[in-house]
């Protein structure tokens, strides 16, 4: 079943959005002292690995804390790995965002097709 056109514009707002995050974290990964930020960034998490496992497997809140943590290793995991993937990441994006046009162009085509049926 095709997507409407709703649905795809919203996909691509998305996709917007994670080209222009990926390319900001691509600036980042090019500053002077970005070797520093990526080491520090790389001991934050490998911090929140350690505070996962060290969780009281018997406490009563280790779902919660669990979950804690682990959004915040996600949140670093993602900054760590947007900054050494960032050229790739881009393309891919870019790609999916001409596709998405595309399939766009194909929506709006057939919903004028149908309005000009229907007059």
């Amino acid at each position: 079943m095709a997507r409407s056109q709703k649905q795809i514009e919203s996909q691509i707002t998305d996709i917007k959005r994670q080209i222009q995050d990926a390319q900001e974290l691509q600036a980042i990964a090019t500053f002077a002292g970005a070797d520093r930020l990526l080491s520090l960034l790389k001991r934050t998490r490998d911090f929140y690995v350690q505070a996962m496992q060290n969780l009281d497997e018997s406490g009563p809140a280790l779902d919660r804390e669990y979950a804690k943590r682990r959004a915040c290793f996600n949140l670093i995991d993602g900054f760590i790995n947007g900054m050494a993937g960032a050229d790739d990441k881009i393309v891919a994006l870019k790609t999916q965002f001409l596709v998405l046009n595309e399939e766009l162009q194909i929506a709006m085509d057939e919903i004028n097709r149908r309005e000009k049926r229907n007059m």
